[in-house]
This record gives structure tokens, sequence and C-alpha cells, in this order.
């Protein structure tokens, strides 16, 4: 029996029996992060960093669906990390649903800010990084009054700046760094992965629906490659409003 606070709530993923506690009043995952998740290609054994992981959703997509067995899932947040904290010493929100799904062994939770962790953890420690980064500067529209979503829609504890180049230091050569950024600003993310020698090989554009623009892109890049990328397509709903086939796959076991 897993013990809930005050708003919390638990979904049901609907893949492989995984669960997530969630805050109704804090930031809840999207889409963005299941589809990210999805995309990404490693090996079993490679060492993998989940860049601001909130409440955990893409590590134990990664630990309990794809079977990666080395995730850490680094988060700023006090509140939405792990260790103990608050009253009674409860343990945070991503170290309990990775306990509530028995992914102990595979994932360890870590709270701290990327440009710190970067400096404790030697040069060129990770084989994968994946990181579904806040989107929005702090000076674009009103400011969400709840710190924990501010933290996580704006770039007010991480820009895109010190996302990239922190990753370009901890990540190995040749190896996978994955990002979903809003694709408004692609020619932007473009720029700084190439300028930090990390080179866009495949970039999916996610349409909600076919008649609509793209409304996030999901980056696959190699630290030290070759220029030279391929774009893919993924379109989220049909005409109906029904799953297409390929998003539907990506939210199945299958």
């Amino acid at each position: 029996m897993t013990d809930l606070f005050e708003n919390e709530r638990i979904d049901d993923l609907e893949i492989n029996d995984l669960r997530l506690i969630q805050n109704a009043e804090g930031y809840c995952f999207t889409s963005d992060s299941v589809l990210l998740a999805n995309l990404v290609k490693a090996r079993k054994t490679d060492k993998i960093l989940d860049v601001g992981a909130g409440s955990g959703i893409i590590s134990i997509l990664l630990a309990g669906k794809m079977g990666y067995g080395n995730v850490s899932a680094l988060e700023i947040q006090k509140n939405m990390a792990g260790g103990a904290g608050g009253e009674g010493g409860k343990k945070r929100r991503s170290a309990r649903n990775v306990e509530m799904n028995g992914l102990s062994d595979k994932i360890v939770v870590i709270n701290s800010s990327l440009q710190d962790f970067a400096k404790s953890v030697p040069a060129e420690s990770f084989d994968v990084i994946v990181s579904n980064p806040p989107y929005k500067k702090p000076d674009s529209g009103e400011m969400d009054k709840n710190e924990t979503r501010a933290v996580s829609k704006y770039e007010l504890k991480l820009t895109l700046d010190e996302l990239i180049e922190n990753a370009r230091r901890i990540l190995k050569f040749r190896g996978k760094f994955y990002m979903v950024h809003r694709a408004d600003r692609m020619a932007e993310c473009i720029y700084k992965l190439k300028q930090n020698n990390i080179e866009p090989k495949v970039m999916t554009l996610v349409y909600p629906k076919a008649e609509k623009s793209p409304d996030v892109v999901i980056y696959e890049c190699i630290k030290g490659a070759s220029e030279g990328v391929k774009i893919n397509t993924l379109i989220v709903y049909d005409e109906n409003g029904e799953y297409t086939a390929l998003a539907r796959k990506m939210y199945s076991k299958d």
C-alpha cells in the first residue's frame, strides 16, 4: 500500500503495470515525456542520465518499459526528487515512484541542479542523456504562481544554454543526447547543439493533428558526429480525435 499525501493521486500508465504518483496542484507530466522516452535508443548497459526528472516519468519508462538498468534521475526540486524531507522524513515523489514500481535496482534519484551535478562527476560520465527541460524563457508571458510548476515550465533554474553546455561536458564522445523542446525554438536549439559539438541526427516533428503545425520537436543527437540529419514526423491524433497507430504504439506495452 502506497501512502499518499495531500493532493496526490496514483495514475496508471497502462504499460507493464507501471504507476505514477502525481500531485494535482503541482506539475503533472505531459505526453511529451512519454513520446521522448519511447524514442530513446540505447544499449541495455548504457549509463543514462535523465535531466529534470520531475516525478520520474521518463526514468520509469526507460527502466520499466524499455528495460534499461542504469538510469540516474536528476531533479533540482526537493519536493519532486529523492531522499527524505518534509514532516516525519517523508520521501519525495520520484523516489516513492521508483520504489512503488520496484525499480530501485535500476534507477537512482539525485536531488541536485545539473550545474552542480556536472561539477561533481568526471567528464564524459554518461552514454546517454535525456531531457524534457523547461520550454519557456522567464519573460515569455505571465508566470505560474505555483513555484513547482513555474520551475518546471520556465528557465528559472536551468536555461537551454546551461542544459546543452553541461550535457556536452558529461556526455561521452559519440554518446547520445535526446531532448524535446518547443517547435518555435527549433532554430535556437539547433544552433546551440551544434555550437557544443552535439550534432542533431534525427529530428522528429510532433504534430497534434495532421492539419496543425508541429508543437514540439524531439532531437536525437550524437556528440562529435558528422553533419547530416533525418527529419521524421509524428502525428498524435487522427481526424476522429483518436491516437494514430504510431502514437498508440508508444502508449502501449508493445
